[in-house]
Order: C-alpha cells, then sequence, then structure tokens
C-alpha cells in the first residue's frame, strides 16, 4: 500500500469514520488488491465503476456509496488522486481531498478542498482534524 494508508485507516476506523471504497476499476480488481495489501476488514462495502451507468467525472458512483451507507453527500469525504475523481467528488457535493500520486501522472487536483502529498503523521492529523471540523 501507499505508506502511510494503514495508519490513516487504521487511525479512522478506531475514530468510527465509515470507509468505503468508490472505484473506477472492475470490483475484481478492486477486492484483489485490497486482499493482497490485507485492507479488506477497515471497509463496509466496495463500489464499482461497473455498478454505475456514468464514470467518474460524473457523481454517480459516489452518490451510490452516500445512499448505501445512508449518510448525506455533503457529510462525506472523499480521498482522490485522480482530476475526474475530484470532479465527481465535488459534483456529488462532498467535500474531497486530493492526493498526489506519482503512479496518476500529477493529475488537476485543484478543485480539491486541499492537498497531500504523502500520508505522513502530519497529514493522518490533519485530515482527522478535517473530517471532526466537518
Amino acid at each position: 500500500p501507499v505508506k502511510g494508508i494503514p495508519e490513516l485507516l487504521k487511525e479512522l476506523r478506531q475514530n468510527e469514520i465509515v470507509l468505503n471504497v468508490a472505484s473506477s476499476s472492475a470490483k475484481i480488481n478492486i477486492e484483489y488488491i485490497l486482499n493482497k495489501l490485507d485492507l479488506t476488514n477497515y471497509f463496509n462495502f466496495i463500489v464499482s465503476g461497473e455498478e454505475v451507468k456514468y464514470g467518474k467525472p460524473a457523481p454517480d458512483i459516489f452518490l451510490m456509496v452516500s445512499d448505501k451507507c445512508g449518510i448525506p453527500p455533503e457529510k462525506c469525504l472523499v480521498i482522490e488522486d485522480s482530476s475526474n475523481g475530484v470532479a465527481a467528488a465535488k459534483s456529488a457535493g462532498m467535500k474531497c481531498i486530493g492526493f498526489t500520486n506519482s503512479g496518476t501522472n500529477f493529475q488537476d487536483l485543484s478543485g480539491a478542498d486541499f492537498n497531500v502529498t504523502d500520508f505522513n503523521n502530519d497529514n493522518i492529523r490533519r485530515i482527522g482534524e478535517y473530517i471532526k471540523s466537518n
């Protein structure tokens, strides 16, 4: 996993934050990666791009997650590493943190509420504070 992700997920779960996956990837690929990285148990459920009519930048995938977990979009926070994902999250009425991931060719994440380049302890704390204040 990206350095710091297991620690971030553990911190969020300990603070009773509901965690779900909304990915454009095929569900079988998402499940494989989460299992391989031993991260599956952090998430309540997965929604893949195969399950919605319109993919990112349409908000459909994020709105489906909001609906499935019963949390209004304005109370949801998305962590995204793509410009289409940021656009989808904001279009859904959700807050969004942009993650500059070197594996995604440094996409334009300027539409996010704020951006991080890693998940070090300072950024994990910053994300936690952002969640608590919203």
